[in-house]
């Protein structure tokens, strides 16, 4: 990916799949375009939007080639209302896979030491706070070898949901 010259509020990017099953907060454009997969590029990932931390739609800028090389913000008017609901919705959208497929969950659990009931117990308490405040619980913590793609439990069970890094 090229550097960018972005005009969007550079903290906090918020990538959320158009349907509100999984989301993903970078801590800046920089760091969004330097990840060689955001979810583009097969069918398992499905189409996503892109907001700022004031809840601005940003919009992707492609190279001549279709590569995304920036994020741009649009004349919309910022919606933190809309997006703390939907953020709500990936909170929920997990706790329902928790509670429907709690026995296929438990191996990938088990590795950060829970159960799916104990998961379920630790989501995210999102309700009620404001979106720039809720955009914390989401961001993924890195390895120890820096890898953000192998986050902490919520993190894995998000790709596990309906987000996957191929």
């Amino acid at each position: 990916m090229t550097a960018h010259a972005s005009t969007a509020n550079d903290v906090n990017v918020l990538a959320i799949a158009c349907d509100n099953t999984w989301l993903h907060v970078y801590d800046d454009v920089s760091t969004l375009l330097q990840d060689d997969d955001i979810g583009v590029g097969n069918d398992a990932h499905g189409a996503m939007e892109f907001f700022d931390r004031d809840g601005r739609r940003l919009a992707p800028v492609f190279t001549h080639a279709w590569t995304l090389m920036d994020l741009a913000p649009t004349g919309e008017p910022p919606d933190p209302e809309e997006l703390q609901g939907r953020m709500c919705a990936v909170v929920d959208h997990v706790r329902d896979y928790l509670d429907r497929h709690g026995d296929s969950a438990e191996r990938q659990l088990s590795r950060f030491g829970l159960t799916p009931a104990a998961a379920v117990r630790q989501l995210p308490k999102i309700e009620g706070m404001k979106y720039v405040d809720s955009l914390a619980a989401f961001v993924a913590p890195t390895s120890a070898n820096g890898d953000e793609h192998n986050g902490d439990w919520f993190h894995n069970m998000l790709h596990r949901t309906g987000w996957t890094h191929d």
